[in-house]
């Protein structure tokens, strides 16, 4: 697979530019068309559906969504400005979930902010998790603090040898064979029948990647917590995990490494489903 066209969501919040930074500059390197998917301010709160709102303050509402897409627009084409990169911007009034699905269909990589954050600047929330889980593509998980180069030093890949494990390492092959170097991290014994670690090695190695295997003793509840931990420490850049692997259910009600990873990842990490 190859990176040729990109999707970064792009919001009035704090991290804006830095996510736009980290798409830009994995644009760049595999020359993809990079989007910009902004959703604009809501004039009617669903809290207010049928309650009569005057024109104008309809007006002075509208107004304020105006300035902050310009605002949001700005940023992007100041950032932008740097690079030759072919780059468009679209605009929606529907939901962050929707546009997000929308555009991510067709698109090779859509970059999206981590959860967890009470930015105040953020208007329309939305879960980078339900976006996962449906877009259908591979997202990069933005982290919501601090500036990131493109990942192109030290990959993590979290095996299990499950579906969504495998699905993860194939979409990321494109990030991967950049990589200066690979680890693949597993917890425990694998399942009966998923693929082992030494598969996984064997595979990359046909894509002549060389990656060294370290397995960590079984975390149990606390394996998203290991993960980052052994990612940090190892100094990497991209975290590679399957997406909500278990029950959807079960991770709603309990949690799990998916939602770990995208409550408090420091490091940008992509998942498939």
């Amino acid at each position: 697979m190859l990176i040729r066209d990109m999707s970064v969501y792009v919001d009035n919040d704090d991290a804006a530019r830095a996510r736009i930074e980290l798409a830009m500059t994995i644009a760049e390197r595999h020359g993809a068309h990079l989007t910009a998917v902004y959703v604009r301010r809501p004039i009617y709160s669903p809290r207010y559906i049928g309650t009569y709102i005057p024109a104008d303050v309809a007006e002075q509402l509208e107004r304020v969504a105006d300035g902050e897409e310009r605002e949001a627009r700005d940023l992007f084409q100041s950032v932008l400005a740097r690079s030759n990169i072919a780059s468009h911007w679209q605009a929606s009034a529907d939901s962050p979930a929707r546009a997000l699905n929308t555009a991510g269909r067709v698109t090779d990589l859509l970059v999206l902010r981590a959860l967890g954050s009470d930015d105040s600047k953020v208007h329309r929330y939305y879960s980078s998790g339900e976006v996962t889980l449906n877009v259908g593509r591979p997202v990069l998980i933005a982290p919501c603090t601090g500036e990131w180069k493109a990942p192109d030093k030290h990959a993590v890949i979290a095996w299990n040898g499950s579906r969504e494990s495998a699905r993860a390492v194939h979409d990321a092959l494109p990030m991967l064979l950049v990589a200066e170097r690979v680890s693949v991290v597993t917890f425990g014994k694998p399942a009966y029948g998923d693929a082992l670690p030494s598969d996984l090695t064997q595979y990359l190695a046909r894509h002549e990647l060389d990656a060294d295997c370290h397995p960590v003793a079984d975390a149990g509840a606390d394996t998203g917590a290991a993960l980052l931990a052994f990612a940090e420490k190892a100094q990497a850049d991209l975290i590679v995990a399957g997406a909500y692997g278990h029950s959807r259910i079960r991770e709603l009600v309990l949690g799990g490494v998916t939602r770990y990873l995208l409550e408090h990842t420091s490091v940008p990490v992509l998942m498939s489903h």
